[in-house]
């Protein structure tokens, strides 16, 4: 039997009716070991009726093992069958399971894939294909060849291409990569189509324009594609394919358009003759309504084409309506996929702009399952552990039964059950919904769970239904100021309620959720500069009255029209509310308008807010969580806040956003801060101050950086943190983030559970959230599934003023202790973070100083001694040029000089192809001289904004004689202006080209100057580039230097490169310069007991980069006010003696390297340091020091 040499056709599949039908299949896809019958009972294989194994090695993680199975239906959730396939089958199972007919042949075929996450419940997560082999999709067949065993590979190889084959997000990314040109034609058609006609152009604006138009006929297609799935479209899968192929005219006008707008969105009985279709179900809820009012759009029929166009994309894809959860997931296009259309079809520089970022599926289940644990478990009579068990465990009941009572379960059972239905929850970014339909699936699962174990029987689909719906309607709640992504999660929602129906029953409208997702700005209470609402203090319905109605008959008017599916009905509801709504609205509005009497611009802007009010698709200019929700606001706000939030700098946030924007921003919270920290303390203002809980992802800055210290003073001020994950959270994007989980309201009496996941597969998430061992010590390490956790009191992130988050692992508690034990601690500490800032702050640090020497500070300091390294050394940022094409050279000879003359080519070719060709040609006559004519040429164009050349914008050229390097220290007089003479060229640190890289192992090999370095880099220090340089810095402008710490300047010390994922520090000799990307440091000369060699040994050490990495900085760059921070001991004359021998040892061994001679081993001093180093600060030898770069 010939085996298939690039894929499976549909045909291959299409004939498979047995379980000999698929071993044939499998022969010819690689799995030709003999199948042998297995007892199916005697395995704990629930649900097969028969079932083979075929199995190629000895043991069981040799090779493969395959099981083959035959069943009428399977469990709702695979894991427990999974859990026996590794038990019994394979380490690393693949599983083939057909689900038979009236007439026991095959309609379905699954294909599955467990995968171990370990812990204390031995949880696993499934991959699985679900193919229906009368209609195999070319997706189907693509994942099934991929499948294929490769026994060319060894077993580990051929075992990874088996799950990269079902891993969804590949998948994910194929699909929108292809899905993106079919959404671009579709937007341009929509453009032309709009173009034709001024009624369909003012119409198509109304609708939020042609992009906004085009998601939302993309996303009613995808819509169709899933209800297809279900046969929910005239029982037919591949009803908009064949209406394609018997339509007349064109498709959209004649076939979409009366499906969408006259069919799906109109009950049966209200239907045009012409389109009555009772077999099509009436969908209600908002999705199909006409947004773009009476006009047709004569979209091409090119568009939709079965071969080229989307249609005949889309029928390429398997299509699945189950929302998985990070434990389970489906090889197909699922309406979890449908949260990333947003960021997919967004442009790079737009998603960029918007700091939009998908967040992972695990990752969402994590911090769901988090927030859940938070809120849920507040007093003792629904335990911690309890909840855990029930949130990770495959067979949860099951496990409580081994350890508890069935009185206890049954107990919190119904107190569970009873907390879960009166949940509030808030996504104030909502995105596409990930959260909301994260903590919907957990919501759901806790209440099947609970209702099994009150009743010892499953919950039916109709029940099911109903929690979903009464947790849309009662729980969930959204808010974004993005239209499109308001459009996604409700579809989102509504697919959810599409799940547990068939084409056997009768499909309920799907409820309306205008008032439980809304477009609108929730970061701010102002708008136009005037406070709309003051929800950072007041925690109160925003008045008595709607227009004449009262909040709690306002409520219940939106609860009823939730539920409402008659057109007529739910028209005279809707009128109502717009009624209620618009004159409170007009209130707010024309109070605005009254207080900017003298703005014009603004009051223009006010009235046209009251035009977009007036649209069928409002967005609110704020969120008024008074308004929106006066019901959940009078408890004081929400249960659960969770969110990703928008990720922009502080720095970035006026060029991104209107002025209007950023004044909002800093009459709210008072200045401009990264936009995530501020949507963390808006969370802390929107969840209930009494028992509300904080679920949110930042990126990693939030960890250590100084933008981040005031919200973590907040955090650790207003609530208690529960737990801190560390992830690359991001799809696609090679960013590393943070979880944090948080409290208000509740007892200090809780360890943080700190979770490491950097450099884990996120899908590890999926068992992070089980219960822990018991765990002796703080600092200690246990594991949640596939995961590092640590515990430890609140009080070590107490401990430094600026409140680091940090792995607290047994040596970085012990090090905490060496800070609190440092002289001048308690000093530091009462100022709180004013204190910790004054070591970043050169002029306030001199301040302090002074005021120590004067109270004799360092006279009584003593070996053994602890102290702020701040405190007894100088330094800082050096010369920053701002022209460093003009001052700067490298020395003939380097590597740097022949970069420098590549250089000098490149930037000739590319003015000699410009329009400056002839005024170069003019210069080099001049001049004689290449170097010298791009010199003249920049000095006389240089200074330009936007610079005229077409140079790049950064890269020097200039290459210098050794001859003309001074070889000697500067004097006094040269310090300050400039070498007369030819030798004026000085040597000057500016960073270099240090890096570390990553071999596939994860071993790092840091290459770069660490110790010594000759430096190729010269500044001209003549004194008319002196001259120059002064002037410059009188006179505002591009090329405007920065003089800082003139005084060091030519001193010897150590330096670093600033911009940096580690800390390499290399000593820096009296006769160079240093600019402000390597900055100096150097002890005291009162301090007796530091030289410079003993602190460049100090610094080189892993204990000090273990204390920087860990507590201080951000994780590229290392400010001198990092370093400042650093803690060190008061050294013994032996133990300075000693640190001395180890730098001039390294600086030895680094000149002999450097040159190709031999020498003593660099590793080797290395490691003898370190262990020198970790005895002073009394880390254990074996201690791993352990950091993220």
């Amino acid at each position: 039997m010939s085996v298939f040499d690039h894929n499976v056709p549909p045909a291959a599949l299409k004939a498979i009716q047995s379980v000999q039908d698929v071993l044939r299949l499998l022969a010819r896809l690689g799995y030709t070991a003999t199948a042998r019958p297995v007892d199916a009972t005697a395995l704990d294989l629930s649900g097969l009726e028969r079932a083979y194994v075929i199995r190629n090695g000895r043991k069981k993680r040799e090779g493969y093992g395959v099981l083959i199975g035959e069943a009428r239906n399977l469990q709702r959730s695979l894991r427990p069958l999974a859990r026996a396939l590794q038990r019994e089958v394979h380490d690393y199972p693949l599983a083939v399971i057909g689900l038979t007919d009236d007439h026991a042949q095959w309609e379905r075929m699954i294909i599955f894939r467990p995968r171990k996450v370990g812990g204390q419940l031995g949880a696993i997560t499934v991959s699985r294909l679900d193919v229906d082999l009368k209609h195999p999709t070319g997706h189907d067949c693509e994942v099934i060849f991929a499948l294929r065993w490769q026994s060319e590979l060894p077993d580990a190889q051929a075992q990874a291409a088996v799950t990269s084959a079902l891993d969804v997000e590949a998948v994910t990314a194929r699909f929108y990569k292809g899905l993106k040109p079919h959404f671009t034609a579709l937007e341009h058609a929509i453009d032309a189509a709009a173009a034709r006609s001024v009624a369909r152009t003012e119409a198509i604006a109304a609708a939020g324009g042609p992009r906004r138009v085009a998601i939302r006929i993309l996303t009613q297609i995808l819509f169709c594609y899933f209800l297809q799935r279900k046969r929910l479209l005239a029982g037919d899968r591949d009803y908009l394919s064949r209406a394609y192929s018997q339509h007349d005219g064109l498709f959209y006008p004649a076939v979409l358009e009366p499906l969408f707008y006259e069919t799906l969105a109109v009950p049966p009985a209200a239907r045009k003759k012409a389109t009555t279709a009772p077999v099509i179900p009436f969908l209600n809820g908002g999705l199909f309504e006409r947004r773009y009012g009476d006009v047709s759009l004569d979209l091409p029929d090119h568009l939709f084409d079965l071969d080229t166009g989307l249609l005949g994309y889309l029928n390429h894809w398997t299509f699945t309506v189950a929302e998985e959860t990070a434990d389970e997931v489906e090889v197909a296009v699922d309406p979890e996929m449908l949260g990333r259309i947003f960021e997919s079809l967004l442009p790079d520089r737009e998603r960029e702009q918007k700091g939009t970022y998908y967040t992972p599926r695990p990752v969402v289940q994590f911090m769901c399952r988090e927030a859940l644990v938070a809120r849920l478990t507040r007093d003792d009579a629904l335990p911690e552990d309890v909840l855990r068990t029930l949130l990770s465990a495959d067979d949860p009941l099951r496990e409580l039964r081994q350890h508890h009572d069935v009185h206890a379960i049954g107990a919190w059972a119904h107190i569970l059950d009873s907390r879960l239905a009166a949940l509030t929850i808030l996504d104030p970014a909502v995105g596409s919904g990930a959260f909301l339909l994260g903590m919907l699936a957990e919501i759901v699962r806790l209440r099947g769970i609970v209702y099994e174990a009150l009743h010892d029987r499953p919950a039916s689909e109709e029940l099911i239904h109903a929690w979903k719906l009464h947790a849309i309607e009662r729980s969930l709640f959204g808010v974004d100021i993005e239209p499109t992504a308001i459009e996604l999660c409700r579809l989102r929602l509504w697919l959810s309620l599409v799940v547990e129906l068939d084409a056997s029953r009768s499909v309920p409208p799907l409820p309306n959720l205008e008032y439980r997702i809304l477009c609108a700005n929730s970061l701010v209470d102002f708008v136009e500069g005037i406070p709309i609402q003051d929800t950072r203090r007041v925690k109160s319905k925003m008045g008595s009255l709607f227009g004449g109605l009262a909040a709690g008959q306002v409520v219940q008017l939106r609860a009823t029209y939730f539920k409402t599916a008659d057109p007529n009905e739910k028209a005279k509801l809707r009128g109502q509310l717009l009624d209620a709504e618009n004159q409170l609205l007009d209130q707010w509005l024309e109070a605005a308008q009254a207080e900017l009497r003298e703005q014009v611009a603004a009051r223009k802007r006010i009235d046209a807010l009251k035009t977009q009010l007036r649209s069928p698709d409002r967005v609110y200019p704020v969120f008024m969580p008074g308004f929106s929700a006066p019901d959940v606001w009078k408890e004081g706000g929400w249960e659960i806040v969770i969110m990703n939030p928008p990720y922009v700098g502080r720095k970035e946030i006026p060029q991104r956003y209107p002025q209007s924007v950023v004044d909002a921003i800093i009459k709210h919270y008072g200045s401009t801060r990264d936009l995530m920290t501020l949507f963390g303390e808006r969370a802390l203002e929107l969840v209930r101050p009494d028992c509300g809980v904080m679920s949110m992802i930042f990126n990693d800055s939030i960890f250590t950086s100084t933008d981040a210290d005031a919200f973590r003073r907040s955090l650790f001020t207003n609530t208690i943190v529960t737990v801190i994950a560390r992830t690359k959270c991001f799809e696609g994007q090679a960013v590393n983030g943070g979880v944090i989980v948080a409290c208000r309201g509740r007892e200090r009496n809780r360890p943080v559970r700190w979770v490491e996941g950097y450099r884990r597969p996120v899908e590890d998430f999926a068992g992070a959230s089980a219960p822990l061992p018991i765990v002796s010590e703080p600092g200690a390490m246990a594991m949640a599934g596939r995961m590092e956790v640590f515990l430890a009191p609140e009080e070590a992130y107490l401990t430094l003023p600026h409140r680091p988050l940090f792995r607290p692992s047994t040596e970085a508690i012990r090090l905490l202790d060496r800070f609190t034990a440092s002289e001048c601690w308690s000093t530091f500490s009462q100022w709180g973070s004013s204190g910790w800032e004054v070591l970043s702050n050169t002029r306030a640090l001199e301040r302090t100083i002074r005021d120590l020497k004067r109270t004799g500070f360092y006279t009584k300091l003593q070996p053994g001694d602890w102290v702020l390294l701040g405190l007894v050394s100088e330094g800082g940022q050096g010369l920053a040029t701002a022209d460093d094409r003009r001052f700067l050279g490298a020395v003939e000879g380097t590597k740097a000089a022949e970069e420098h003359r590549e250089f000098q080519q490149r930037l000739e070719n590319l003015t000699r192809n410009s329009g400056f060709a002839d005024e170069y040609n003019s210069l080099l006559r001049t001049y004689g001289d290449r170097e010298a004519a791009l010199l003249a040429l920049w000095a006389v164009h240089g200074a330009k904004r936007p610079c005229p050349l077409p140079w790049p914008r950064t890269g020097t050229f200039r290459v210098v004689s050794p001859d003309l390097v001074r070889a000697s220290p500067l004097g006094d007089e040269e310090r300050k202006n400039g070498i007369s003479g030819p030798q004026h060229w000085v040597p000057f640190e500016k960073g270099d080209q240090s890096q570390e890289v990553e071999d596939q192992d994860g071993r790092i090999s840091r290459i770069g100057a660490a110790w010594d370095r000759e430096n190729p880099l010269v500044i001209d220090w003549s004194r008319e580039a002196v001259a120059l340089l002064r002037r410059r810095a009188n006179t505002p402008g591009a090329q405007r230097p920065y003089f800082r710490n003139e005084h060091l300047w030519f001193n010897a010390g150590v330096t670093w490169n600033r911009v940096a994922s580690y800390l390499r520090v290399r000593v820096v000799t009296e006769r160079s310069g240093f600019s402000d990307m390597a900055p100096l440091l150097r002890p005291f000369p009162l301090i007796e007991w530091l030289s410079p060699h003993a602190l460049l040994a100090l610094l080189n050490s892993d204990v000090i980069d273990f204390m920087l990495r860990t507590f201080l900085g951000s994780r590229m760059h290392i400010e001198v006010g990092d370093v400042r921070r650093l803690v060190v001991p008061v050294l013994a004359p032996e133990q300075k003696a000693a640190l001395e021998d180890f730098a001039d040892r390294a600086i030895a061994a680094k000149r002999a390297s450097d040159v190709g001679q031999a020498g003593e081993s660099l590793v080797d001093i290395q490691k003898e340091l370190n262990g020198y180093v970790r005895d002073i600060y009394g880390i254990p030898q074996s201690a791993e020091l352990w950091v993220v770069r």
